[in-house]
């Protein structure tokens, strides 16, 4: 797990801050972070706090919460960028495209 970028980040807690009185994008088992090769302006990755590989291994509130977070971003995105559509989802394991070994969602507004 030392190895992954994900959870060095966790550590360093380098997640965004949001509007309305919260301090961070995060809830119990999950936090959102700006996409360090963003596909378009406002593209965000949403993650388990637990170095997780996929999305079928993760307990069902993580995945909850995940969720949950992916909604809140996606108001903030809608506040601050004004997208007309957004892309949502994942890419579990090699074979699909997965890059990073720890569950990433993306949040890609699209204009």
């Amino acid at each position: 797990m030392n190895d992954c970028p994900f959870c060095q980040k966790l550590d360093a807690k380098p997640i965004f801050p949001l509007p309305e009185g919260r301090e961070n994008a995060e809830n119990q088992t999950a936090w959102a972070k700006w996409d360090n090769y963003p596909a378009s302006p406002g593209h965000l990755l949403v993650l388990p706090k637990r170095h997780v590989p996929s999305w079928f291994a993760l307990s069902a509130q993580e995945q909850i919460d995940i969720l949950d977070l992916v909604d809140e971003c996606q108001k903030m995105l809608s506040r601050e960028f004004e997208p007309q559509g957004y892309n949502v989802g994942f890419n579990d394991g090699k074979a699909a495209g997965q890059t990073i070994n720890h569950f990433h969602m993306h949040v890609i507004p699209r204009f």
